[in-house]
């Protein structure tokens, strides 16, 4: 699968990086809210990946750490978010490491006030045994304003979410 509404925004490591066009202005606004309140530039490191790409991701994993291992951390080819182009991996300038990044100001701007732009924190840290996976807090996805914001006040995980309600 690969979305025919690929737009691009300049990334984190001066690329351009693709993503679905429904997403690329709520994230412009999400951009623009960070920088004018909390002075910090989110940049994507990446959103779209297609198959291939995740292919060669996850083999590497699994070279590395074996296969249980890269399962909780990486999704296999055909089943990563990011094929979708509605998930973008965030990175913030100040922080170099996702433990630095984890324990900023910047990462808890983003839990406070992502959703009220359509994105989602996919997996956190206290929901490992309902996503699968192990926290990634640079991993937001795009599910829209009236959904995120669901998620955000009933404290409950896109998996939730969509097994009660869909």
């Amino acid at each position: 699968y690969k979305p025919s509404d690929l737009a691009y925004l300049p990334g984190a490591y001066g690329n351009n990086v693709p993503m679905r066009e429904v997403i690329v202005e709520p994230f412009k606004e999400l951009q623009a809210a960070a920088e004018e309140e909390i002075g910090v530039n989110f940049m994507p490191t990446t959103a779209f990946r297609d198959y291939n790409f995740q292919r060669t991701l996850y083999n590497n994993y699994v070279a590395s750490d074996g296969v249980t291992a890269a399962d909780t951390y990486s999704a296999r080819p055909g089943y990563s978010e990011h094929q979708t182009g509605l998930s973008i991996d965030i990175f913030s300038t100040e922080y170099t490491t996702t433990e630095a990044f984890k324990n900023s100001t910047h990462y808890e701007w983003l839990v406070n006030n992502a959703y009220k732009y359509g994105f989602i924190q996919r997996y956190q840290s206290d929901t490992e045994d309902v996503t699968g996976f192990t926290e990634e807090a640079w991993h937001w996805r795009y599910v829209g304003v009236e959904v995120a914001t669901y998620l955000h006040e009933h404290d409950i995980t896109f998996d939730e979410y969509y097994a009660y309600f869909t």
